[in-house]
C-alpha cells in the first residue's frame, strides 16, 4: 500500500482524446517539487509504475526510434550506386512515417505542459533530432538529394539521441549524470572564455590593421 490517494488511480472510462492530450494528476503536478524523488513513497510508486508498464512503453519507443534511425542511416550511408531508387524510396518513406510518430509523442508532451516543455533544452534537442531527419527525408524523396554536410548533421543528431536512451539504465545513467553535471558547471565558464577570446582577437586584429 502506498499512502498517496489519487496518485495511482486511473479513470474507468477512457477517451480517444487522451491520445493527443493528457490530463494532469497529483503525481505529475508535483514533478518539480523540491526533493520530490527523495520521498520513500514516491520512490516506491515510481518503481512500481516503471516495473509494471513504464519500461515496456519506454522500450517500445526506443525500438521505434531505433528503426527510425536505422532507416535513415542505411539510406544515407550506402552509396547511391549500391542501392536502388526503389529501396531508397522505401527507407525514406519509413523514415518519414516513424518521424511523424515520434513528432506526435513530442506534441502530446507539449500540449500537456507547454511552459515546462519549452523551458527544457532536452525537449528542444529531441524535437530537432526528430524533425531535421524527417524534413531531409521528405526533401530527398520529392525534391533532390541533400548536401553531404546536412545529412551528416542529421545522422549525428539521430545517433546522439539514440545514445541518450541509455540514460534510464542504472549502469549507464550514473555516467550521464556526471557528464551533464560537469557540462552545466563548465558551460558558464566557456561563455566567459569565449567572450575573452573574442575580445583579444578583435584587439589583436585592430593592432595588426594599424600596421
Amino acid at each position: 500500500m502506498i499512502p498517496l490517494l489519487g496518485f495511482s488511480t486511473y479513470p474507468k472510462n477512457y477517451s480517444y482524446r487522451e491520445l493527443f492530450y493528457l490530463d494532469g494528476n497529483p503525481f505529475t503536478s508535483l514533478l518539480d517539487a523540491p526533493d520530490y524523488y527523495k520521498w520513500w513513497n514516491i520512490k516506491a510508486l515510481v518503481n512500481f509504475k516503471w516495473n509494471a508498464y513504464g519500461r515496456i512503453y519506454y522500450f517500445i519507443i526506443w525500438a521505434l526510434f531505433t528503426t527510425y534511425m536505422c532507416c535513415f542511416v542505411i539510406v544515407s550511408t550506402i552509396p547511391v550506386d549500391k542501392i536502388s531508387w526503389n529501396n531508397q524510396v522505401i527507407l525514406l518513406t519509413a523514415t518519414i512515417c516513424f518521424g511523424i510518430i515520434h513528432f506526435i509523442f513530442e506534441v502530446r508532451q507539449f500540449l500537456h505542459s507547454p511552459i515546462t516543455y519549452i523551458a527544457s533544452p532536452c525537449n528542444w534537442f529531441d524535437l530537432t533530432a526528430i524533425l531535421f531527419p524527417t524534413t531531409i527525408s521528405f526533401i530527398w524523396l520529392y525534391v533532390k538529394i541533400p548536401s553531404v554536410w546536412i545529412i551528416t548533421i542529421a545522422v549525428f543528431l539521430l545517433e546522439t539521441r539514440f545514445l541518450l536512451f541509455f540514460r534510464v539504465l542504472g549502469y549507464f545513467g550514473k555516467y550521464f549524470a556526471i557528464m551533464i553535471g560537469v557540462a552545466q558547471k563548465v558551460f558558464s565558464f566557456l561563455i566567459v572564455l569565449g567572450i575573452m577570446v573574442l575580445i583579444f582577437a578583435h584587439s589583436f586584429a585592430s593592432f595588426i590593421k594599424a600596421y
